[in-house]
Parts: C-alpha cells; sequence; structure tokens
C-alpha cells in the first residue's frame, strides 16, 4: 500500500481518527512513521534529521499529536523520542543526562505529556522519562519529587514508562526490580506487586475474622450446651471467656470473648440459656498494618432431651454487630504509607447440635459423641479508604459457612467436686473458597479479587477440668485446631452459680 510492502499499526486515536505506526517502502528502502486516516490513506510523518529509520508508537485522543522513535541523523543515527505534529513536524524531545538513546512509548490523551525510555548504551541501564513542553524531559522521580512526593526506592529505579493517561498526571511502566509502578503526580508511586499484595490481605482477612469470631462463640463458649442442663425452674447465672491466638495463613493476631448468660430449667429435660457478650479480634497485616474487629452479640440457646430417647437436641441462634478498623499499610515512594477506613459488619448463625449423652462408661469416664450442623453469615458494608495516597473504595460483601462437626467428649469423675474433661472433633466446611472482594483505587482502575480457597476440613481438641469453687462451679479447658476458620489455640474459662 503506498509503495509499501510491510507495515504494523502500534495505536489509535481515542476518536478512532487515526492509526500509527510504520511502513516499509520498497522504493526508497525506509522503515517510516505514517499514520492511517478514515480516508483509508497512509500519511508519512518522514524522518528525523534524515535519519534511517522511524516508527509510531502512540498518538493523542484527538489524532493530532503523534510520538515513536526515530534514528536521528545529526546524531549518529542513534534512536531518539520524537513528537510530531502537523505544525512542527518531527522532534527530537532529546535524553536524559548520561544516556545516549530514547524513544517515546507513550502520549497523554490531551498530547501535552510524552512518556518512555532514556538508554545508557554502555551500561544498559535504561530510565523512564516524562515530558513536557515546559520542563523537558525529566526521570519519574524527580518529576514526582518537584511535585512534593518523597520517593527513596532504595536502590530501585524506575526503568521504563509505558503509558500515562487523559492529563499526564498518572504514568505507569516497570521498576528495575522487574514489577510494575503507577505513579501520579503528588500522590508519589507504588509497586504494584507490593500494593496487589496489601489488597489481596485485606480481602481475605475481614471475612476470615468474622468467621472466627462466629466460630470461638458457637463452639468454644457455646461449645458444651449439656453440661448446663438444670432441673425445672433452677435457675443459673454464669460469665464465660475464651482468649485466643491465630496463626494460618489467612490471619495472624490474637482475639477473645466475653460474655455473660442467663439460663432457666423448662423441665427436668430442657434449659433455655441466653448470653450477651463481645468480641474482639485484632490481626497484624502487612508493613505493620492492622485490621481489628469489634462487636457485640446476643446467643439464645435451647437444649431439650428427645422424647424416648438418649439424645439431646440443642438449637442455637446467634447474631453479632460491631465495626472493624482496618489500617491498611503499603510502601509509597519507598516509604510505609497508610489508607484506613473502617466498615460495619454484622454476623448471624445458626446451628443444630445432637448430643448422646453418656453413650458408654469406662470405670469413671464417660463418653459422649454428639454431631453439629451450622450455617453463619457474614455480611460487611462497603467503606472507603482515606489518606496513603492511593486509597481504595471497597464493595460490600457477604461470606457464608456452613460447618459440619462430629466429636467425642470424655469426662473423667475425679471426685464429688472435680472432674477432668476432654475432647476430640472433626470439622468439615462445605464452602471450597470465599466469596469475592471488589473495589476501585480511587481515580485509578476497578478490581474484582477471587475467594480464598478453604481449608476445608481440620481437627480440634481440648483438654481441661471442672469442678466446685465457692457457691458455684468453674471449668477451664485449652483448646487447639489444626486449620480452618478455629483459632489455633486458646483458653476457655467459666464460672457459673446455680440458684
Amino acid at each position: 500500500m503506498n509503495a509499501g510492502d510491510q507495515a504494523a499499526a502500534n495505536a489509535i486515536s481515542a476518536d478512532g481518527s487515526r492509526i500509527v505506526g510504520w511502513n516499509y517502502n520498497n522504493q526508497t528502502g525506509y522503515i517510516t512513521a505514517v499514520f492511517w486516516s478514515g480516508t483509508n490513506t497512509i500519511t508519512d510523518l518522514g524522518r528525523l534529521n534524515n535519519g534511517s529509520y522511524s516508527a509510531a508508537n502512540g498518538v493523542s485522543a484527538d489524532g493530532s499529536v503523534i510520538v515513536g522513535r526515530a534514528f536521528d541523523g545529526n546524531a549518529m543515527d542513534v534512536s531518539r523520542a520524537f513528537r510530531w505534529t502537523q505544525s512542527t513536524g518531527m522532534v527530537s524531545l532529546g535524553l536524559l543526562s548520561g544516556d545516549d538513546i530514547s524513544m517515546s512509548t507513550g502520549i497523554s490523551g490531551d498530547g501535552n505529556v510524552v512518556v518512555g525510555d532514556s538508554i545508557n548504551s554502555n551500561t544498559n541501564a535504561s530510565r523512564g522519562f516524562r515530558w513536557t513542553s515546559a520542563v523537558g524531559m525529566q526521570t519519574i522521580e524527580q518529576w514526582l519529587i518537584d511535585k512534593g512526593s518523597n520517593v527513596n526506592l532504595g536502590g530501585i529505579s524506575v526503568a521504563s514508562t509505558t503509558a500515562t493517561n487523559e492529563d499526564g498526571t498518572v504514568v505507569v511502566g516497570k521498576l528495575s526490580n522487574g514489577d510494575g509502578y503507577i505513579a501520579r503526580a503528588t500522590d508519589g508511586i507504588i509497586d504494584t506487586t507490593d500494593y496487589s499484595k496489601t489488597i489481596g490481605d485485606t480481602a481475605i482477612l475481614l471475612p476470615t475474622l468474622a468467621n472466627y469470631q462466629s466460630d470461638l462463640v458457637m463452639h468454644g463458649a457455646h461449645g458444651s450446651p449439656i453440661q448446663n442442663l438444670l432441673n425445672k425452674d433452677a435457675q443459673s447465672f454464669g460469665i464465660a471467656g475464651d482468649i485466643g491466638r491465630q496463626d494460618h495463613k489467612e490471619a495472624d493476631g490474637n482475639m477473645g470473648v466475653g460474655e455473660a448468660s442467663y439460663a432457666r430449667g423448662l423441665t427436668n429435660n430442657a434449659t433455655f440459656k441466653i448470653a450477651l457478650g463481645t468480641t474482639y479480634t485484632a490481626n497484624n497485616t502487612a508493613w505493620d498494618g492492622k485490621t481489628s474487629l469489634r462487636g457485640i452479640y446476643v446467643i439464645p440457646e435451647l437444649t431439650f432431651r428427645l422424647p424416648n430417647s438418649p439424645l439431646y437436641s440443642t438449637l442455637s441462634a446467634y447474631y453479632n454487630e460491631g465495626n472493624a478498623d482496618i489500617r491498611r499499610n503499603y510502601l509509597n515512594g519507598g516509604q510505609v504509607a497508610s489508607s484506613a477506613g473502617s466498615s460495619d459488619v454484622r454476623q448471624a448463625a445458626l446451628r443444630l447440635r445432637l448430643d448422646w449423652q453418656n453413650a458408654f462408661i469406662l470405670q469413671n469416664t464417660s463418653f459422649t459423641p454428639y454431631t453439629s450442623l451450622t450455617y453463619s453469615r457474614s455480611d460487611m458494608e462497603g467503606y472507603t479508604e482515606h489518606g496513603g495516597g492511593f486509597p481504595i473504595r471497597w464493595d460490600k460483601r457477604k461470606d457464608d459457612s456452613t460447618q459440619l462437626r462430629l466429636g467425642l467428649d470424655a469426662t473423667h469423675r475425679m471426685n464429688d467436686r472435680f472432674t477432668l474433661l476432654a475432647r476430640i472433633e472433626a470439622v468439615h466446611r462445605m464452602e471450597t473458597e470465599g466469596s469475592t472482594a471488589s473495589g476501585q483505587i480511587i481515580g485509578l482502575q476497578s478490581f474484582e479479587l477471587p475467594g480464598i480457597a478453604y481449608q476445608q476440613n481440620w481437627l480440634r481438641a481440648y483438654v481441661g477440668a471442672e469442678g466446685a469453687a465457692g457457691p458455684g462451679r468453674a471449668s477451664i479447658t485449652l483448646n487447639g485446631s489444626t486449620e480452618g476458620s478455629t483459632p489455633n489455640a486458646w483458653l476457655y474459662g467459666s464460672y457459673r452459680w446455680i440458684f
């Protein structure tokens, strides 16, 4: 076409009026930068000072400004970044100090900002640049410093710049460590690998903490309902708490539960209990970030013996309303920055449990097998972070958990006042993965992350003791689990007055 037998298109203007690239002219023997217009004609942009090669790589939104690389006939036919307009023709943009090669890779939509690479051929070191007519060519680091950002990448530098936005206030490219980057005027520069990890960690952590809390209440403080059975019209008041530590792959931190409860014997084989409590979880994240979740919950519970059966059934409901404070830390310009926000979190759960009390007895040790099915749901409101230069607006989300448990309790009676306790339990979570997380890096781009792959099977066990203490009874157990949505280890204690 137009005396050419090879050509390539590299970019198109936003309005579709021009496509830019290069064309090989078999009559002249040169490859030159060109654009194709809507009339299906090709326009040759020429060569730089009669150099031997040129190619266009980018074009403004309206097609009026074109950039690329051209061999400069006035500089020993070495590559230079160029900018072309109808009025100026092809103009060299020069080099960064100390370099001898440059090329343009992108242009802002308004045509005023050009980005590209400047290279030292002796060291093969490349630096990304940003060019304007007012300032000329400068490194991305210097541009950010001039805009008031602190930039100290610690031996890492901007190796290339591949694109910019409509007004040139955002540039992207690659760092010398191979990671991508996003730089924004006045806000700084982030390593996209590091930054993406902090997004992923935050997306995983909040529903994980909510699951931890509901599990610790339902299967910790309320994990042994038949131990609280009362005779008809008997009443009890109790206090209980769990304090634990989780160090699974999804979370690393501490948590606790504290509650007060009241129970009454409806019949000799049925007891109603209601508890009011509080939950707290605090977890560490990357670069000393932190996510904490606090809530207040209520849990009504009915335990009764099935007619003409050795089985006891327990129906439990759980509702927790709380607030999460999230401080997401990441590197901005080599310095730790924080983007923080808060989210309202609601948790609800239902559990059906069956216990075969004292199914078999060996001397002074009684064994009670049990099974339970628990469904819980966590709803997390959307929130907007503030601070840090690159905050995120998170969408609301929900997360479900359905767990089947099969366990065996053992009680060994030492005497009338003191009993040893033990438990082994297997847990299966029916969901294979968590909910997706979505949001927008404010002013930049939207994202959607897949849910985390859940550990579906794990074991839990405890050892402890229960005994008379003053006017009531006290119990304490040391618990541990392998994986899943239960903490690694936690200590449970309770004290109950019966009257």
